[in-house]
């Protein structure tokens, strides 16, 4: 499982082989399929371990105090996202990379990885949402508000080419962090208040 942690974090599932799993693992060859059935199974439980740590950081950024006004969920949620997304030590890592292939190479996993792990986060954020914009979750201007919020925490994830767009750009210290994410909170409401508003006059 470790081995293949590290091989499929950094070539995706299709650039990796049984026999480049065994060698890493220093194993039989055979070790795979009879501990796993064949690599797509031993790929599966790569997969189980990614979608457990990233539920456990869904799970405290859905988890705001009781009462919480939806400004102050919004606030909740990005303040614990976003801080897990800049400052990724090297043991969570691999768990962007692997998710970076399955983006651009979806394999029969992605659907387990959205149902258990993505999902759930972005149904809690269309709820707060909704409730911001006083309409049913299921209202057209809910979704595309979601996806506003995801897209601006994820510009932060650590990767080279952004490195390279926006020079200087990244949050490195606590307090940079909280007035990264206070920006984003801020920027959201004033979005979703006007689309509230615009509505509210049509």
């Amino acid at each position: 499982v470790e081995a293949g942690l590290r091989l499929f974090a950094e070539r995706g599932f299709a650039r990796v082989t049984v026999r480049d799993l065994c060698r890493e693992a220093r194993a039989n060859l055979a070790s795979v399929g009879y501990h796993f059935g064949d690599k797509m199974g031993l790929y599966l439980e790569v997969v189980q371990q990614a979608i457990a740590a990233i539920r456990q950081v869904g799970d405290l950024a859905t988890q705001a105090p009781e009462g919480a006004s939806p400004e102050e969920r919004l606030r909740h949620y990005v303040r614990v996202y976003l801080p897990n997304l800049v400052r990724q030590d090297e043991r969570h890592r691999w768990i962007s990379r692997l998710m970076q292939h399955e983006l651009s190479e979806p394999t029969p996993a992605a659907k387990l990885i959205a149902d258990r792990a993505i999902r759930p986060r972005l149904e809690y954020l269309s709820g707060v949402v909704a409730a911001l914009l006083e309409c049913a979750p299921d209202d057209p201007r809910v979704r595309p508000s979601v996806m506003s919020i995801q897209a601006q925490c994820l510009f932060y994830l650590p990767r080279p080419f952004h490195q390279v767009v926006a020079p200087g750009a990244w949050p490195e210290s606590d307090a940079e962090i909280e007035r990264t994410a206070e920006h984003i909170v801020r920027f959201s409401l004033a979005g979703i208040r006007w689309l509230r508003d615009r509505s509210e006059s049509a």
